[in-house]
């Protein structure tokens, strides 16, 4: 799976969920998460957790 440059992907919060885009100039720089329309994502105060899956995978989610 490759990290680096960009990609889509999905925000779930509050019980909904948003497609957000991603960013990453190398391995070493910091993920930089952007709306669709390409305003910033923000992110609620407390601990947040990233998964990240192949496009192929199967299964489901809840949260």
């Amino acid at each position: 799976m490759n990290l680096v440059g960009s990609g889509t992907g999905f925000f779930c919060n509050g019980g909904k969920y948003v497609e957000i885009k991603w960013e990453r100039a190398d391995r070493n720089d910091n993920f930089h998460y952007t709306l669709t329309d390409g305003t910033p994502l923000a992110l609620g105060v407390g601990k947040t957790f990233i998964s990240i899956a192949p496009l192929d995978s199967t299964g489901s989610v809840t949260w």
